[in-house]
């Protein structure tokens, strides 16, 4: 458990910490008992082939969901988690606020992925050329805030309430968005956020100034 998060989960009340193992052969042990609901596992304590590990975990107790927790800033690398059966993706580095969020995402069988790593999707960030993209120009903080309120089927003026700005900056931002992703309508745009995973973020948008 990294600095910090036993702590931060220990103090919510909705999320109950079963307990926290150094080993895989402890982890196993404990799991062949009492599995818990989502599983933290940090690959590097998982070594030397953690994704075999994750994927034998996921078949043995597949209603167990697996976060995992590594350093690498790279789509591709969440990737091959999904594929060995995470349902989860973080980094070492994750914002407190995000890891609780992630644990509910899985608990409720949602993907969750980094909130950096999907920045940097959606922003055409260079770190990890295998990441998809189309459409041109840069996404702003902005427009990822209206997007994601988009897909979670807010209409205009509730997107205006809730971020503080006009209905009609809303559709300017909604505009943009269009063009940027290369779509043609508000069903491409959701279409390319769930293409891109973007929609099983759910971060508080950042009130704009008054």
């Amino acid at each position: 458990m990294f600095p910090g998060w036993q702590q931060l989960l220990s103090g919510i009340p909705s999320i109950s910490l079963a307990g926290v193992y150094a080993g895989v052969q402890s982890l196993c042990q404990v799991l062949a008992l009492a599995p818990p609901d989502v599983l933290l596992l940090d690959h590097q304590y998982a070594e030397p082939d953690a994704c075999a590990l994750c994927r034998e975990m996921s078949c043995v107790l597949p209603s167990m969901k697996i976060l995992v927790v590594g350093h690498k800033t790279e789509y591709r690398m969440a990737q091959e988690w999904f594929k060995c059966g995470a349902q989860g993706y973080l980094l070492r580095t994750s914002l407190a606020a995000e890891v609780p969020r992630a644990i509910e995402a899985a608990a409720d069988g949602r993907r969750f992925l980094s909130e950096e790593i999907a920045w940097m999707l959606l922003s055409g960030s260079p770190a990890d050329t295998q990441a998809p993209r189309q459409g041109t120009g840069e996404i702003t903080r902005r427009e990822c805030e209206v997007l994601r309120l988009i897909v979670e089927e807010y209409t205009t003026a509730e997107i205006a309430r809730k971020l503080f700005i006009s209905e009609g900056t809303v559709e300017t931002h909604r505009a943009h968005l269009i063009h940027k992703l290369g779509v043609r309508n508000t069903a491409g745009l959701v279409r390319e956020a769930i293409f891109r995973q973007l929609y099983i973020l759910h971060p508080e948008p950042v009130p704009a100034a008054r």
